[in-house]
């Protein structure tokens, strides 16, 4: 086998490894904090899922600046401007979560604004979701300009992270909101709603990174993979 044969395999273990590693750290992290009403060893708050600098949280900082650094890689690599708009974009996700950047702005949208409480959602939460779609627009809008004058298999890629990208946002928006709704309700099933948000995010965070990582390893030699197809999109291209 020829040196770069044995560097794929190297690096396709070493992806599946860390796939492995990080789907089984997000399932152990969703059954403590379903186990913990259960015991007493486990009813610290660092060891829910919605708790602030809890461990959850913690393991998404990390994955998320994995993130940075492999898209961060890729500009170097291949002085393809769209991997450094990713980079920053996760970067800001890092310091967003880790800050609480959006539930500030959203604070202080809803007071300057004087935004209406709607359909259950306070107005702060409401500032929060105008937050978000603006820093979406916005990142979409950079990279509809960019990939105008790049190579098709950079688009591909940036299709794939969107996708990503918009699961994400299923979890930590749309059921997050609805979350909000059953909690300040006084549903019964807020909390089921809680683990669908935070579980879901830990794993399709961990997509996005494993993603990322193959992006890292093998860049536009990847065979663009299909969208939906969750095999080829981790691991397509690895006879790159």
């Amino acid at each position: 086998m020829s040196d770069q044969g044995r560097g794929a395999t190297l690096a396709v273990s070493a992806v599946i490894s860390l796939l492995a590693v990080l789907l089984s750290a997000d399932v152990v992290l969703i059954a403590l904090h379903l186990t913990k009403p259960y015991f007493d060893a486990l009813r610290p708050h660092h060891f829910s899922l919605e708790a602030d600098r809890g461990i959850a949280e913690y393991c998404q900082y990390t994955k998320q600046a994995i993130v940075v650094l492999a898209m961060l890689w890729c500009w170097t690599r291949t002085k393809i401007a769209t991997f450094a708009i990713w980079g920053v974009f996760f970067a800001l996700m890092l310091y967003d979560d880790s800050h609480s950047l959006h539930e500030r702005v959203g604070e202080e949208l809803a007071a300057a604004w004087t935004l209406p409480a709607v359909v259950g959602l306070r107005p702060q939460d409401v500032g929060e979701l105008l937050f978000a779609g603006a820093v979406g627009v916005l990142t979409i809008s950079f990279l509809l300009a960019v990939n105008v004058f790049e190579r098709g298999a950079a688009r591909v890629h940036t299709l794939n992270v969107v996708l990503l990208l918009a699961a994400l946002a299923v979890c930590g928006v749309l059921v997050d909101a609805i979350h909000v709704i059953a909690y300040f309700s006084g549903s019964r099933f807020s909390w089921v709603l809680a683990v669908l948000e935070d579980g879901g995010e830990l794993i399709v965070m961990t997509l996005i990174t494993i993603y990322a990582c193959r992006l890292a390893a093998y860049g536009l030699r990847a065979e663009p993979p299909l969208p939906l197809d969750a095999g080829r999109l981790l691991f397509a291209g690895s006879r790159g």
